[in-house]
């Protein structure tokens, strides 16, 4: 009880943090875009729709919004909701496409190196290169390669069937690398343990040892780093949506502070903190589980 408590109370400051920064903001620029924008060009019936509502009727109004959920028109009067539904589908396909490429190849690696020795260094040295490697650049180059150079992947845009491949493993390779290192090292610890001693007088093989007596073991640790990981591809998923030009959430968030569409870009961040809120609040349960369990075993 006293667990659900504080997440609510921690839900409660996010919305009132977010509230008081969106009304400070609209304070500062005076209005919506459409408004401030043409009240920059100096025209007499311009500068009379230039806002002069003060800092708590702002910020009444963006509450109002978020009650609703009913974000209003972009500056070209599009409906905001209907944009932004979009924008979630196309992050939300690659931020689980991503995530479970992820989490396939970071285990598939992590076996590898725990059954073969003489691969144990060699996927260690290339984690740690794929690692220092800004997503940016992974995604530049898988794009010279699969879609420039061979012609097998498309280039970017949502209208080929294939058009999620190239940017879920541009997110999701350092999150598989960092899932590999975890398995690696998470291993080296089991097997100081003195369980391991007993299973050797009973001549299990490896491959059982990795499977039966590891993997059970190591299985919540990592879907606890799994979903860490899994908000990072939607905080970070701006710079490859740009690349691949995706209309999801970074791409909308990025394109309504240029533009200074004020509605558009207060339901991005809304959208944003809300997911990443829930997602890192389910791992902390999922966290909280394993302590119990661990204690229980003790």
């Amino acid at each position: 009880m006293a667990s659900f408590r504080n997440k609510l109370f921690s839900f409660f400051y996010l919305c009132l943090f977010l509230i008081l920064s969106c009304g400070l903001l609209q304070s500062m620029r005076g209005g919506s875009a459409n408004i401030v924008l043409s009240g920059q060009r100096g025209t007499q019936d311009a500068l009379t729709q230039k806002t002069n509502k003060s800092y708590i009727e702002l910020t009444i109004d963006t509450l109002k919004k978020l009650i609703t959920w009913d974000w209003g028109k972009t500056i070209y009067k599009k409906p905001i909701n209907k944009i932004l539904w979009q924008a979630i589908k196309i992050t939300g396909i690659v931020a689980i496409m991503a995530s479970l490429f992820s989490l396939i190849v970071g285990i598939t690696f992590g076996f590898l190196a725990s059954i073969y020795e003489h691969l144990s260094s060699i996927i260690q040295k290339t984690s740690f290169m794929l690692l220092s490697f800004p997503v940016f650049i992974i995604a530049i180059l898988l794009i010279s390669v699969f879609s420039i150079s061979l012609g097998l992947m498309p280039p970017g845009g949502i209208e080929h069937p294939l058009w999620f491949i190239l940017p879920a493993i541009a997110l999701g390779l350092k999150a598989s690398a960092r899932i590999t290192l975890f398995f690696i090292d998470f291993r080296k610890i089991e097997e100081k343990k003195p369980y391991l001693e007993l299973l050797k007088l009973y001549d299990i093989s490896k491959v059982k040892y990795l499977l039966f007596n590891l993997f059970p073991n190591i299985a919540l640790p990592i879907i606890s780093l799994w979903l860490i990981e899994f908000s990072s591809f939607l905080a970070g998923a701006a710079i490859t949506e740009v690349l691949f030009s995706l209309p999801g959430l970074g791409f909308l968030l990025l394109k309504s502070i240029k533009s200074y569409d004020i509605n558009l870009l207060l339901s991005v961040i809304f959208t944003s903190a809300f997911s990443i809120f829930f997602i890192s609040q389910l791992q902390q349960s999922l966290e909280n589980f394993l302590s119990k369990k661990k204690a229980g075993l003790a």
